[in-house]
């Protein structure tokens, strides 16, 4: 998806933030920045912190924002898998042959990852170069002189994983709907033509080949497939999970807390209950019992049941059922 239309400038500021191996966690800049104007018209943009990821973390559109949350609450613990390692949103698609996008990164040393043939070459193999955008730089520049330059295509969200084989990563391809996976940008709210039809049906099916040679499997998801309830849990969970303690000193007594949550959980009080019985017995805040309750929830170091309404004055429920089981398939590597 393009934000704004490709020119030279933005050529640059990509390849600055994104040329090169693959940065990780802190270091990692998007390719469009939501500070830049990057955005498409008529979305609804947002940052969240992560401190597991610590950085900000765009989602473009507000159709990206329940599946950044999703990757986000995805398994970070040891004894769990498939585990999140890393998020790239906004990941570019590099137009010349590059390495995997995993290929640098610390848990993969020691280990061979397939080559990536770029862009350009796969337009070509589709007999569609000729459609592969392209931007000119300008007379004076020291070095091109004028020439036409290829402009990269962006993705969307690129989880990396790691289970017991090692680490790998799949593609989401996100829109507000599954027909606008068949009409480009510019033409979502008019009636689609072929020709409009099949110049977005080659930039997805680019962008699945792109990743495939990497065998990274290309997923096309749109919010309605996740649960309703599910979207709205994970958004409020996140804003605890993304703030930090009134006192410090809650650090200390976190694991104990979590501990006795736990083994709360069967009594089938109310979630604030269950916040002021841990503020009383561990002598810390209610603010702070809340941020080690539901922070611990979105962590999944407490597992509830997120499909149903999760609330201050509703009881909290057991997990029955799992959001990686249901939506595992978005998250496996290709067979």
């Amino acid at each position: 998806m393009y934000a704004r239309r490709p020119s030279f400038s933005r050529l640059e500021a990509i390849l600055k933030r994104q040329a090169g191996p693959s940065k990780w966690l802190g270091d990692y800049q998007p390719a469009n920045t939501i500070s830049d104007g990057d955005c498409p018209k008529g979305t609804r943009p947002s940052c969240m912190a992560d401190p597991f990821l610590n950085r900000i973390v765009q989602a473009q559109a507000g159709t990206e924002q329940v599946f950044v949350l999703l990757a986000c609450h995805c398994p970070k613990l040891v004894d769990l898998r498939p585990k999140l390692i890393d998020l790239h949103e906004q990941k570019m698609l590099f137009f010349c042959p590059a390495p995997h996008p995993l290929q640098n990164h610390p848990l993969a040393r020691g280990m061979q990852f397939p080559g990536l043939r770029g862009t350009l070459n796969i337009a070509e193999a589709l007999g569609k170069l000729k459609d592969h955008p392209m931007v000119r730089a300008p007379r004076d520049h020291p070095v091109f002189k004028g020439c036409l330059l290829p402009f990269p295509y962006v993705g969307d969200i690129l989880p990396c994983l790691i289970d017991e084989i090692g680490p790998y990563a799949v593609n989401w391809s996100i829109k507000a709907t599954l027909e606008d996976f068949h009409r480009t940008y510019t033409r979502r709210n008019t009636p689609t033509s072929k020709e409009d039809r099949e110049k977005a049906e080659f930039r997805h099916e680019l962008e699945r080949l792109y990743y495939l040679d990497g065998q990274i499997p290309t997923h096309q998801l749109v919010p309605k497939m996740v649960d309703n309830e599910l979207s709205i849990n994970l958004l409020d969970l996140f804003y605890w999970y993304a703030r930090m303690p009134q006192d410090p000193g809650a650090i200390a007594v976190k694991e104990e807390v979590l501990a006795y949550y736990r083994e709360q959980l069967p009594r089938d009080r109310l979630m604030h209950d269950h916040a002021k019985s841990a503020a009383q017995k561990f002598s810390i805040s209610l603010h702070d019992a809340k941020w080690i309750l539901k922070s611990g929830i979105f962590a999944r170091q407490i597992r509830v049941e997120l499909f149903r309404v999760v609330a201050d004055n509703l009881p909290l429920r057991a997990e029955i059922h799992d959001p990686f089981v249901r939506y595992a398939d978005w998250f496996r590597r290709l067979a």
